[in-house]
């Protein structure tokens, strides 16, 4: 891959909200749980999404930051293109 781009819908914000809400109140723990994802063009290797969740204990913040990351996956709608070296491209991950 020699390009990345990320575009998102515009409810993408409002998703990222409603799926943090519901992922922290599953996880009653949790004093903080954060998440962005990133658009538009990106160098490979630089961060797509941000996760971000702390709790008392490591174990119930590494659940709920894997819940958040699945979640954000599964409903959050951007789509990726992926630009190759041969410049052929494809449209990925779109829910």
């Amino acid at each position: 891959v020699a390009e990345l781009e990320y575009v998102a819908h515009p409810s993408a914000a409002a998703v990222l909200q409603q799926t943090a809400e519901a992922v922290a109140g599953r996880h009653p723990q949790v004093s903080t749980l954060r998440v962005a994802h990133r658009t538009g063009l990106l160098v490979v290797g630089e961060y797509a999404l941000l996760a971000e969740v702390s709790s008392a204990h490591r174990g119930e913040a590494f659940a709920a930051c894997s819940a958040l990351v699945e979640e954000v996956k599964r409903l959050l709608p951007v789509w990726k293109r992926q630009v190759f070296t041969d410049s052929t491209e494809e449209w990925v991950n779109s829910p």
